[in-house]
């Protein structure tokens, strides 16, 4: 008893702190998770990312978050980028759900070898938790978590912009900044509890032929109240010699959150489909005994590429976000 009640403490807890947005370790193929502006990034016509994560896996009901989008390359002759999310996310004990379904627009200007983007997203949200498994003091008090209310809607609005700078035919730098929940709705679930502004810095480096390999280093920096996220590292992405089985090449990233956990991720590049598998390992616990075994994560993108129509400077990476 006195176990299962420290699980739905730690797990209301974790929610109401940290849990009102998603987030991937996989943080560069969730892009309009980060950042609004990414949508339409990529050398082709229309791109679809999937992702599954699944941690903590000591709690009896781990945390379990899968997301689906789509975005496009552009509306017609128009240089905007529309795009649609879909999220799902499920939290320990208690059960809290949240379904979140993300639409935005991006768009893209080109000024010599600079790309500027800036884009924005409209959040509609879903919360609810199941007060049935949950157990209480004797005399039956819910009102600590809320009362009867277990369901709530409301809405968000992000916005960022983002910078490429094309250095070479071998080399582009991307940056941008984003800010999520503008103006900070109340979910309504409990009493004055309102999302906060969640700031997200972000870049990555795209160094093709870095001897026999591609390096793609990366980081995010995002702020959420008095709570910060660092998340720095580097994908390797080794060319195949042979094309086989339309096999274009194997990759590797370690990835470390400041503080948390060493994000270890491989996979495969296709022709068009890039699936990736990580796994973080923990580098510190908040209860030894309540929260262990790390996190796997699975993603995959795939885009649709265009048929007889020159690359632009920008894109010419195929692999850029």
């Amino acid at each position: 008893m006195k176990k299962a009640l420290l699980h739905i403490i730690f797990v209301l807890s974790v929610v109401v702190v940290f849990g009102q947005d998603f987030h991937y370790s996989q943080f560069n193929y969730a892009p309009t998770n980060i950042n609004p502006a990414l949508a339409g990034h990529f050398d082709g016509k229309y791109r679809i990312h999937l992702n599954s994560r699944n941690q903590w896996r000591s709690f009896s009901s781990p945390f379990r978050t899968n997301g689906i989008a789509f975005d496009m390359d552009s509306l017609g002759k128009f240089p905007i980028s529309p795009m649609i999310g879909i999220y799902s996310d499920k939290a320990g004990d208690a059960k809290y759900g949240m379904i979140q379904i993300n639409l935005g627009l991006a768009y893209k200007l080109t000024i010599k070898n600079h790309l500027f983007s800036p884009g924005i997203q409209f959040s509609l949200n879903n919360t609810n938790f199941n007060l049935e498994d949950l157990a209480f003091d004797r005399y039956g008090n819910a009102d600590v978590i809320g009362g009867n209310q277990t369901n709530s809607s409301y809405n968000k609005i992000n916005a960022g912009i983002t910078w490429t700078y094309y250095f070479s035919k071998k080399i582009i730098f991307h940056n941008g900044f984003s800010m999520y929940n503008m103006f900070q709705q109340e979910t309504g679930i409990i009493s004055n509890f309102r999302n906060q502004q969640r700031f997200n810095f972000h870049g990555e480096a795209q160094i093709k032929s870095f001897g026999a390999f591609d390096l793609i280093p990366a980081y995010l920096v995002s702020y959420l109240a008095n709570e910060r996220n660092i998340t720095a590292g580097s994908e390797i992405k080794v060319p195949m010699i042979i094309d086989k089985y339309y096999l274009k090449a194997v990759h590797a990233s370690v990835f470390y959150r400041y503080g948390n956990a060493v994000i270890l991720e491989t996979g495969l590049n296709f022709n068009q489909v890039r699936i990736g598998l990580s796994y973080d390992l923990n580098v510190h616990s908040l209860n030894d005994n309540l929260v262990s075994g790390g996190g796997f994560e699975f993603s995959l993108r795939w885009i649709k590429p265009h048929k007889d129509r020159p690359v632009p400077f920008f894109r010419k990476c195929k692999d850029y976000l």
